[in-house]
């Protein structure tokens, strides 16, 4: 296990595979707990299964995939995955789901691979076919009678993603890249959606990145 892996020091590392101190105090100190919960209370604390569906689903709606999910609570993706199969779930592990959630339902995935961008399509297209509601249409997402409406997902319009890259601080290539369409293309499309001054910037920039390249080689 990397040093950088979140599950480091905890005993999710140790369930992972690593046998490092930190992973074993973790995981010792996981297992008391346990123990001690079972002695004082006589049953071990659970919660309904489905108040962490509703967190993973809900960030899944924004992108988020399960394998990210899974390691930012701590644990191995199958173990999420294997959730459904069960009515309840420890109340610590809800905790580590929950305290992810509010850590995630605000943040939107990087993405800036192709292979991570193709893994955020994949949960948004995946939770809209499911019907999964993102964080913010719900008022009470512990609420068992709660059924959110009108919040199904538009994609956005090629006007917002245009204006989105161009706000982000993106250069004329990765534009033509990123809404796959070709340099004459774009810039009709720019002329007839009023970005003409936009587009013409763009290419300006572009030219002179070139020129600044040259004199640099």
């Amino acid at each position: 296990m990397s040093p950088d892996d979140n599950r480091h020091g905890t005993s999710a590392g140790y369930i992972a595979g690593c046998r490092g101190e930190e992973c074993l105090r973790a995981k010792v100190r996981y297992d008391k707990r346990r123990r001690l919960e079972l002695l004082t209370t006589g049953q071990r604390r659970v919660v309904p299964t489905w108040r962490a569906l509703r967190r993973i689903q809900a960030l899944q709606a924004l992108g988020w995939s399960i394998p990210a999910i899974a390691k930012e609570v701590g644990k191995n993706h199958r173990h999420l995955y294997s959730l459904a199969r069960h009515p309840t779930i420890y109340a610590t592990t809800f905790a580590d789901i929950d305290a992810a959630y509010q850590r995630m339902l605000m943040r939107t995935p990087k993405a800036t691979t192709s292979g991570e961008r193709s893994s955020v399509t994949k949960a948004k297209r995946h939770a809209a076919r499911m019907g999964y509601p993102p964080p913010l249409a719900w008022l009470d997402i512990d609420d068992p009678s709660e059924t959110p409406t009108d919040w199904h997902y538009r994609p956005p319009t090629r006007l917002e993603q245009f204006d989105a890259l161009v706000e982000r601080g993106a250069g004329l290539t990765e534009i033509l890249r990123d809404l796959r369409v070709g340099r004459d293309a774009l810039e009709k499309w720019a002329e007839r959606n009023g970005r003409n001054a936009v587009y013409s910037a763009l290419k300006a920039g572009e030219y002179v990145q070139a020129r600044q390249g040259k004199w640099a080689s």
